[in-house]
């Protein structure tokens, strides 16, 4: 069994998303296990918040080895 398919995420490029209000869209997409997916939509900032806070998140474990 695959990371994804054990509860993993993605986050892919989604051009239909894109705006001029909220720039650049992209969509994360959540596999809950027995075949359930959820999908939201997100904005370039909000993956970058994303990438900050799992920066953070290890870093602080490296810290506690």
């Amino acid at each position: 069994m695959s990371w994804y398919e054990s509860g993993g995420f993605t986050i892919s490029r989604d051009r239909s998303k894109d705006s001029a209000g909220n720039g650049i869209g992209f969509r994360l997409s959540v596999y809950l296990g027995d075949g359930q997916t959820r999908t939201i939509g997100l904005t370039k900032s909000d993956v970058q918040g994303i990438r900050r806070e799992a920066t953070r998140a290890l870093k602080e474990q490296r810290e506690e080895s």
